[in-house]
């Protein structure tokens, strides 16, 4: 499901399409997504494998938040978890370095050109490979997706799949009937839960590994205040 839907269905569920209201379940839905993303490391977060991209002298440094590509359109990276050269049909693991190491390894033959060994971060999104490329080669990367702010009226595709869309609309629900007052906030507080559990022991079921990291917990959901 996309951003703008979520919240037209989510209008629809409050009966109340008032433009201050919109702002307000954008607002929360936002809040709540980038909540739910973070409570855990969850799989569908993580690409393995991206598209094979071709990628020359010309496309350098790579930009990890436009230039990665998921069956055919570019997908946002958070950080890069591995990178492999597969120009010659193997994978060739490409070794994670930094900018100070590389100069301290190769003080006098630092600007060198071929098939590359290392990549490193310029910056906080921009990565640049040593030796730098002399010729177009093959790469597929593996990295974390970047959580995004949704604009208004974003038909943008939520990061949480489609299968748990009702964990996220159960939480902003609750918000959204707390803030008006609204005993309905007690079932769709107890339905986040249960929802949220479910989903936790699904994607424990799969191929992806959860790690544990600090869980959203309802009873810690912050207190809203007027203009929430």
């Amino acid at each position: 499901m996309n951003f703008n839907a979520l919240v037209a269905a989510i209008q629809l569920e409050l009966n109340d399409y008032s433009s201050r209201s919109k702002t307000r379940i954008e607002k929360w839905v936002n809040e709540c997504h980038r909540s739910i993303c973070q409570s855990r490391r969850w799989s569908f977060l993580v690409v393995r494998e991206s598209d094979t991209m071709t990628i020359g002298t010309a496309d350098m440094p790579i930009d990890i938040e436009t230039d990665i590509e998921v069956s055919g359109s570019a997908v946002a990276a958070q950080n890069v978890l591995s990178i492999y050269d597969v120009t010659d049909g193997t994978y060739e693991y490409i070794q994670m370095t930094t900018l100070d190491q590389l100069r301290d390894s190769f003080p006098t033959d630092y600007g060198q050109a071929g098939a590359p060994d290392f990549w490193y971060y310029l910056n906080n999104k921009n990565i640049q490979f040593f030796p730098t490329l002399e010729e177009d080669r093959d790469f597929i990367f593996s990295f974390q997706k970047k959580l995004i702010t949704y604009a208004t009226g974003a038909a943008t595709a939520l990061l949480i799949p489609d299968e748990y869309v009702d964990v996220l609309q159960e939480l902003v629900l609750y918000k959204a009937y707390r803030y008006k007052t609204d005993d309905r906030a007690n079932a769709c507080l107890e339905n986040y839960t249960m929802l949220l559990d479910a989903m936790i022991k699904a994607e424990s079921n799969k191929a992806g590994i959860i790690y544990d990291q600090p869980r959203l917990m309802p009873a810690r959901l912050p207190l809203l205040s007027d203009d929430s």
